[in-house]
């Protein structure tokens, strides 16, 4: 995909419209009408069909690259561009934003483009939702950006507000997809390890819309949780605080007993929850430590918490729980905000969630991760308050994450206020932002606390013999493809496809075997999806240590 060096604030502002009356003229030409808008050339009528394949050749560069599946257009004109591209690429969808609405008109009577695979936006928020779905979350294939040159002149802006956005969403689909491909099979192995004790362990997705609309406190590690955590201390039992895992040590050094602390992440980061007698005693006897199913299996076996589980995937959900998955941007600020959410918790309340730096730090104080000083990768963003401050690639596709997240949310029945109280950080589009002394002073009184401990036993746990079923039909399918590999190849790669269109699971665990070059690297990667599917099912078969509850050290 193409790369920009600039990239927009989260909280994105429209250019201004163009001024103006202007008169659009379809030139007749010896290869085809041209156009041109007041003074401004976009199809030249000598040979535009000439002058649209030489924009095609720039944006795709000189060797042409992977095939692309998804083409960016800023501006329809007569669709030269479209045509020769559908021409080339008679798959290839296409995402469109006219900038000069007077355009439309001439387009719908004078076009050249035969196509249908069209999606065509004129309004600013839109286009942010269709880069979304088409670009940021679709695996579709490369995408290729182009703007004709007179549009570009025409509407230098926004052109520029076009580039910069279109290079934010390429860029958080980049991070998305790195962070894909390098953790899914490390997911994989610890889903495997971890198979016996999700057998005893309740979803936590079975709460959907069944706890009272009581405040969430979302709580990271983020440098202004230094600022911020003291004012926690009141909640209580008027709202729930859902913590992240890194922010539990900053937070019990303020005094502050989260009642909820999730873990997700692939590798051993247990530290983050073991601790010393003094913060076990702050800390308190109902701590619910609420595990991503694919995290590494060190955190499952940490004393002193309650435990449940939530599946970061649907094809984990499928093959393990109840098939509902809980959607997240990849860490577990995300995963609590969501949790929070399907809960049915309400306001929701954002605190330390800064995703950017602050005198060269990234997280609080006694959070894990150390200050870095000068980083070459940091992009400058909208901070809260108006102020402006760097973040880096991976932090850019979490705040997209809760933009995203806040739109959604918007477009529901009843949704809930949104919050950043946030004492520093990046500004996050949809969140109004408040002094969270403000908010908790005015938390209303409630009877009792909410006992999540005691919700967690009458939870239904997966069925041992269903999922057994499952992956034993998983397993023989994975078994008939390395098979067929070792036979022809070439039919094995067609055929992986259609099992990953069957079960997701089978597309997650397979898609090493998709991405294989060769017929040695596809049966080496079938061989190792063996071997997974084989590990999960004998540990799901045999149990493992756990249960609802352990007991507290």
């Amino acid at each position: 995909m193409n790369q920009y060096s600039e990239v927009t604030p989260d909280h994105f502002s429209p250019p201004p419209q163009v001024q103006g009356p202007y008169v659009a003229r379809v030139q007749a030409g010896p290869h085809g009408p041209g156009l041109i808008f007041g003074q401004t050339v976009i199809h030249d009528p000598e040979d535009p069909w000439g002058q649209a394949r030489a924009w095609i050749t720039s944006a795709l560069g000189p060797e042409g690259g992977q095939r692309p599946g998804l083409a960016v257009i800023f501006g329809l004109g007569l669709g030269y561009h479209l045509e020769l591209l559908r021409r080339q690429y008679p798959e290839i969808r296409f995402l469109v934003f006219e900038p000069t609405p007077e355009l439309l008109n001439v387009f719908e009577h004078h076009s050249v483009f035969k196509g249908s695979n069209l999606e065509l936006n004129t309004d600013w928020a839109d286009l942010e939702l269709a880069l979304s779905r088409e670009v940021v979350y679709s695996r579709g294939g490369r995408a290729v950006v182009l703007a004709p040159e007179g549009y570009r002149e025409l509407r230098p802006e926004a052109y520029q507000a076009f580039s910069q956005l279109v290079g934010r969403e390429i860029l958080r689909h980049s991070v998305i997809e790195r962070t894909r491909e390098d953790l899914n099979s490390l997911f994989l192995e610890n889903l495997a390890a971890n198979a016996g004790r999700l057998m005893g362990l309740p979803d936590l997705m079975h709460l959907k819309g069944r706890l009272p609309a009581r405040p969430a406190f979302i709580v990271g590690a983020g440098p202004s949780l230094d600022q911020s955590a003291e004012f926690l201390r009141p909640v209580g039992a008027k709202g729930l605080i859902l913590a992240a895992a890194t922010a539990l040590k900053p937070l019990l050094a303020k005094g502050v007993s989260p009642d909820v602390v999730l873990a997700l992440e692939a590798s051993d980061t247990s530290d983050y929850l073991r601790l010393s007698p003094a913060e076990s005693e702050i800390l308190g006897p109902g701590c619910l430590l609420a595990l991503a199913s694919s995290s590494h299996p060190a955190h499952f076996e940490v004393p002193g918490f309650h435990r449940g589980v939530f599946h970061l995937t649907a094809g984990v959900a499928e093959a393990l729980g109840t098939g509902a998955f809980l959607p997240q941007g990849g860490n577990a600020g995300s995963a609590a905000f969501a949790l929070a959410y399907v809960w049915g918790l309400r306001p929701l309340i954002l605190v330390g969630q800064d995703q950017a730096y602050q005198g060269g730090r990234l997280h609080a104080d006694r959070a894990p991760g150390q200050a870095v000083e000068n980083d070459p990768r940091t992009i400058a963003v909208q901070g809260v308050g108006d102020s402006v401050v760097e973040t880096h690639s991976g932090l850019l596709a979490s705040l997209g994450w809760f933009s995203e997240a806040a739109k959604t949310i918007a477009l529901t029945g009843q949704p809930p206020q949104l919050f950043n109280c946030s004492a520093g950080g990046a500004r996050i589009s949809g969140f109004i932002e408040a002094p969270l002394s403000t908010l908790v002073a005015a938390l209303a009184p409630v009877r009792a606390r909410l006992d999540l401990p005691g919700v967690l036993p009458r939870l239904p746990l997966p069925s041992r013999k269903e999922v057994a079923a499952d992956l034993a039909q998983f397993a023989g399918i994975v078994d008939s493809l390395r098979r067929l590999a070792r036979m022809d190849h070439r039919k094995a790669r067609a055929e992986l496809k259609n099992f990953g269109r069957v079960s997701q699971f089978l597309g997650q665990l397979l898609l090493a075997a998709e991405a294989a070059e060769n017929k040695a690297e596809l049966i080496a990667a079938l061989d190792r999806a063996d071997g997974l599917i084989s590990l999960t099912a004998a540990s799901a078969a045999a149990g493992g240590p756990g249960g609802g509850r352990l007991a507290r050290a």
